[in-house]
């Protein structure tokens, strides 16, 4: 299979309009289209937490940096002894 990247665009209609001359062989392709996500409307401060667990530790002091707190955890459980077979 191969690849060939081509520049398009998508009009106010939603159709995608290619670039003239796209010449290929005949025969079934596979097209996959890479576009931007549309902006989402921010979130209101009162809404409802995206998943119950959301902030669940926010008042833990040890979790102030989550990236040094989630390493020391890793460290943690990599250092951890691993229990022996019966």
């Amino acid at each position: 299979m191969y690849a060939r990247r081509l520049r398009a665009e998508v009009d106010q209609s939603g159709q995608l309009i290619l670039p003239d001359r796209v010449t290929l062989p005949t025969g079934p392709v596979e097209l996959i289209v890479l576009y931007e996500a549309a902006p989402t409307e921010p979130r209101d401060a009162d809404a409802e937490p995206l998943h119950p667990a959301f902030g669940i530790w926010s008042d833990r002091a040890e979790a102030a940096d989550p990236a040094a707190f989630a390493r020391a955890l890793r460290t943690a459980a990599a250092e951890r002894p691993v229990a022996s077979e019966p």
